[in-house]
């Protein structure tokens, strides 16, 4: 009997900000590949017009009616509605172009400054990846070639030597979910294993390296069998290297009777380690990841509540095993968020309409929400025009109505997220700031700078009345794009005098301001939000993701603006200058 044919695969379409995303990566590669201009500039249009388009683009995809945006063509259509039928969001186009472009001249497209135009000269002139482009830097080929001069040359070769070192990292998020792909093939291959995070991952680094394990319930020399697989080799002391989806991964064995012990060597940074080895060794105990030993007796430690109640210390969380040991700390925790700030609509880049991002903070317990649209100057990401600030400020208004009628204990506040421009001043007037409840001000454009004019522009902004608060201040993409120059020490210095809150930008892309330089601000006297930058109502999730680098920084709850209960508490944090009128 003919077996029935198998029904077609439901269409997955592509949000909005994902559409965009891939119709702009087309246009790249295309470029790269050297194909008709137009082709390319077409790609680029359409997605333009798609960012900037205000409805939900769902049913124009489904009826095949994307031709019905303004500068949306049939050849660009026809490539988005060759997805109809297929399980996965990515064009299949993209998915050629990839195919045509080797890996080493894609990482070159990594690379700041590196637009597809030089990168197709770079490759037509021999140089295909990240290697052969710094040693075009080294021998004097590279200014040679046509769009580069000395100075671009120079410029060149520091981002490439920044995009070759994140190579061998991946960001924090990325590293999470690569574990979790891992721990679910180890429950096959070795169901009798079980695996604890340690390393990089654990201590929620912002990037990290090699993923770390400790394992117990199976001896080394069986573990390496179960993973042969993967390359795994042991070595005497315990543990395996093996590579897993072509990054590096760390497995060290142990006995579930000194787990703890384990835990926290391999877990703490190497300065941590030696503090706690200390501390050990001081009470007449010797700390090993073999476990902790008096004389030669092994002290029972199966958990890490176990080694920290032998050591006589607090435990410390292990987001805070960087440096030396630390006191009994009360760190803000998630829980302790009670507003969301910085948070994008389709009313500029967000995917999500302002009515989602309510009901969806609102299903999350929280009581407030911050919106931080963008402003008229990031005109690439439909920033706000003065009459579209004053519409949306109407939208909030009925939805406030809406609100109160309906009795909810929920607050929604009207902020935009303000550009600083070159000079330091703000992208509206005052009489417009004046109407907000609150403002991000962020540096999106006018990255290159001298570290004395993006200092002076920066400190400028911050001192400004109706500058709340400072978002991503360095901003950094994480392996993508390093900091701007400023002398950020001065800036947070001018926060602390100003009252401007400090944003801790949970985003895993950014982390921006990087921990280290959040305990810096601390000292100073700065305030901080943790704000997850959301463009989708997924983004809200990242918000924990601040909340490590806070913790990392040693904040507690009273450090941070948006512990405060209600919006009124809230905004009552803020810079003195201005009267809530979000209430």
């Amino acid at each position: 009997m003919t077996e029935p044919p198998s029904p077609p695969a439901a269409t997955l379409w592509p949000d909005k900000k994902s559409l965009v995303r891939q119709l702009l990566e087309v246009s790249r590669l295309l470029e790269v590949l050297g194909a008709e201009p137009y082709r390319a500039a077409a790609y680029a249009g359409a997605a333009r017009r798609l960012e900037a388009y205000e409805g939900d683009l769902t049913p124009l995809l489904e009826a095949g009616r994307l031709t019905e945006v303004r500068g949306v063509g049939p050849g660009v259509a026809a490539a988005v509605e060759a997805l109809r039928g297929r399980g996965a969001p990515q064009l299949p186009l993209l998915e050629a172009l990839y195919a045509e472009v080797p890996e080493g001249v894609l990482g070159l497209l990594r690379v700041a400054g590196l637009g597809p135009k030089k990168v197709r000269a770079l490759w037509q002139a021999g140089i295909a990846d990240l290697d052969a482009l710094l040693a075009a830097a080294g021998d004097g080929r590279l200014a040679k070639v046509r769009g580069f001069g000395a100075k671009s040359a120079a410029a060149v070769t520091a981002a490439a030597r920044f995009a070759l070192e994140a190579r061998e990292r991946e960001r924090l998020d990325e590293a999470e979910v690569r574990a979790a792909r891992f721990e679910a093939l180890c429950k096959t291959l070795a169901p009798e294993a079980t695996l604890e995070r340690a390393g990089e991952l654990r201590r929620a680094l912002e990037t990290v390296g090699a993923l770390s394990f400790v394992v117990t319930g199976l001896p080394v020399t069986v573990l390496a069998e179960r993973l042969a697989s993967l390359g795994a080799t042991p070595s005497e002391g315990g543990e395996l290297h093996l590579s897993f989806e072509g990054r590096p991964l760390e497995l060290w064995c142990a006995d579930a009777e000194a787990l703890g012990a384990a835990l926290a060597c391999r877990t703490g940074s190497e300065a941590f380690v030696a503090a706690l080895a200390a501390h050990a060794a001081a009470k007449g105990l010797r700390l090993t990841p073999a476990g902790l030993l008096r004389g030669e007796t092994l002290l029972p430690t199966p958990t890490e509540a176990a080694l920290w109640t032998q050591l006589g210390l607090p435990m410390v969380p292990p987001e805070r095993r960087e440096g030396g040991l630390v006191g009994d700390e009360a760190l803000v925790t998630l829980t302790d968020i009670r507003g969301l700030v910085h948070n994008h609509t389709t009313w500029s880049d967000g995917a999500c309409s302002l009515d989602e991002m309510v009901a969806a903070a609102r299903a999350l317990g929280y009581r407030y929400l911050a919106l931080a649209d963008h402003s008229r100057t990031s005109y690439y990401a439909n920033g706000l025009s003065v009459e579209r600030v004053f519409e949306q400020a109407r939208a909030v208004a009925r939805l406030r109505e809406a609100l109160d009628r309906d009795g909810a204990d929920f607050k929604v506040l009207h902020g935009l997220e303000v550009d600083i421009l070159p000079d330091g001043s703000l992208d509206y007037p005052d009489e417009v700031l004046a109407k907000l409840d609150y403002t991000v001000i962020s540096v999106h454009q006018h990255f290159t700078l001298d570290k004395v004019k993006q200092t002076e522009r920066l400190v400028r902004a911050v001192q400004h009345p109706y500058a709340s608060i400072l978002g991503h201040l360095t901003g950094r993409l994480l392996l993508r794009r390093p900091p701007y120059e400023v002398d950020v020490m001065a800036v947070l210095a001018a926060c602390a005098e100003a009252g401007t809150v400090v944003e801790i930008n949970a985003n895993p892309r950014r982390l921006d301001l990087d921990w280290r330089l959040v305990a810096r601000a601390k000292a100073l006297g700065c305030r901080f939000a943790i704000d997850p930058d959301a463009h989708h109502v997924d983004g809200y999730h990242d918000l924990r993701y601040g909340v490590l680098m806070a913790r990392k920084a040693g904040l507690s709850a009273i450090d941070v603006v948006n512990t405060a209960p209600d919006a009124g508490a809230f905004l009552a944090r803020l810079k003195p200058s201005r009267a809530p009128v979000g209430g």
